[in-house]
């Protein structure tokens, strides 16, 4: 549920080619770091990003169970960024971001994915956002924005209902 009331007010407040920089900054490194976790590479334009990366994994003795898996259910489908196992052997939905700053749309997303997981047998125990800076990682838990998702997800089904 892309480019909708719920995320296209903060793209308008940007000057375009700086939405498109940002998207394919986070696409570069979206790629950068599955390909360090399949491969063992790290892309030298974005070594900074993955190494951010690497020391977050690290400091939680965190484990990659998936990297950019694409789901779907009877209805829609989504890429989960990353599923984690903690020490403790608990499963974690983390969704990768290099924006300035973390929006409130996250949760919403987050919520998606999650029935997506839940749907494909996979339950997991927490949900976070990791926020990737050349210099800097933060690691936050969020609760699924469950009513957004909800009224997002309706507004999108009327619209493709209405307009086949």
């Amino acid at each position: 549920v892309s480019q909708s009331r719920y995320t296209q007010p903060d793209l308008d407040k940007a000057p375009s080619f700086r939405v498109e920089n940002a998207r394919e900054r986070g696409s570069a490194v979206h790629d950068a770091i599955e390909n360090y976790v399949l491969f063992g590479i790290i892309d030298p334009e974005y070594e900074d990003y993955v190494r951010q990366f690497i020391k977050f994994l690290t400091e939680n003795a965190l484990e990659v169970v998936w990297c950019e898996k694409s789901l779907h259910n009877e209805e829609y489908a989504g890429t989960i960024d990353l599923l984690l196992k903690s020490p403790a052997n608990a499963l974690y939905l983390v969704d990768i971001k290099t924006t300035y700053a973390i929006k409130k749309t996250v949760a919403c997303q987050l919520c998606a994915y999650d029935r997506l997981l839940t749907y494909n047998g996979v339950s997991v125990s927490r949900h976070y956002v990791l926020h990737l800076k050349p210099d800097t990682h933060q690691f936050k838990r969020l609760t699924p924005d469950v009513e957004t998702w909800e009224q997002a997800y309706a507004e999108f089904k009327n619209k493709t209902h209405a307009n086949p």
